[in-house]
């Protein structure tokens, strides 16, 4: 069956995205309302937009994009969610990026998965402490809304699937080794299973509304991916595409008391 085991891995690494601890510090204050509001949305239309004016140049903008800001967000999650180690991210970010860029196959793709994780961490770290909880929540169904209108309603999304997998990277060598073209880390490529990197912000961004209450997120971790294992059923016969941002909606409603009265 096509979902075991790609799919159900990409579930699986959303909902692990709520349960970790990426928000060091709780915040009251509503500076970062607009943020919360607005960003995930506009994350969206940023990239989708940007594919759909400049087209190749557009995803080639994305790549180069990914490639450079994705391991150095990924290296800072320690120190901006405040781990004890926080030099552990860094190492292992650098790690991450040379077996992306050096190995081929599954191997490369895992650890392409677990730099695009480690970032979108970072930036929910970032995000949370200034954003009130119910303001990111209501951002979040936002981007869920888009996402499902961009997927259902028009064909912008396939496009510009379609586009950053035939964007490319110039290949470099490692001394007088194989040069090998540079990790793109645009997307979360999985097997025959993929998503953007807005299926991974999302439920980073679930964790920093729910906070550092652990049995929450746990219990959201828990739901988001089964939810989004029971949705990716509808790829069986019903349909090739899904905004796969919607199953954190089922997280948001599991832990609502909790948020709303932060």
């Amino acid at each position: 069956m096509f979902l075991i085991p790609w799919y159900v891995t990409l579930c699986v690494a959303q909902g692990v995205l709520v349960v970790l601890p990426a928000v060091g510090r709780d915040s009251s204050s509503r500076r970062g309302a607009l943020v919360g509001l607005v960003g995930p949305a506009a994350a969206m239309v940023v990239g989708v937009g940007l594919v759909t004016l400049l087209g190749g140049a557009g995803a080639s903008i994305l790549t180069w994009l990914g490639t450079i800001a994705t391991p150095v967000l990924a290296g800072s999650l320690g120190w901006i969610a405040r781990w004890r180690w926080p030099a552990l991210t860094a190492v292992a970010a650098a790690g991450l990026y040379v077996a992306a860029w050096q190995t081929s196959g599954r191997s490369a793709q895992i650890a392409a998965m677990l730099l695009i994780g480690g970032a979108c961490l970072a930036i929910a770290g970032f995000v949370g402490p200034i954003t009130p909880a119910r303001y990111l929540a209501i951002g979040i169904v936002g981007l869920v809304v888009l996402d499902t209108y961009l997927v259902f309603g028009t064909g912008q999304v396939a496009h510009t699937t379609v586009a950053l997998n035939h964007a490319t990277l110039p290949p470099i060598s490692v001394g007088t080794g194989q040069a090998h073209p540079l990790p793109g880390l645009q997307q979360v490529d999985l097997g025959n299973s993929s998503m953007g990197w807005l299926d991974f912000l999302a439920p980073a961004l679930l964790g920093a509304v729910i906070g550092r209450q652990t049995r929450p997120r746990v219990v959201a971790g828990l739901v988001v991916a089964v939810a989004a294992m029971l949705f990716g059923l509808l790829l069986i016969d019903v349909t090739s595409k899904l905004p796969a941002t919607v199953p954190v909606l089922a997280g948001l409603a599991v832990t609502w008391r909790v948020w709303w009265y932060r």
